[in-house]
């Protein structure tokens, strides 16, 4: 269980950086 829950944290924080990439691309 604790692996799952390490592995969940890592992937939100994967996308919640692929998002503030992606709108900081489209702000310029």
């Amino acid at each position: 269980m604790l692996e799952l829950n390490i592995a969940s944290l890592e992937l939100n924080f994967y996308i919640l950086i692929v998002f503030e990439n992606r709108f900081g691309n489209l702000n310029g």
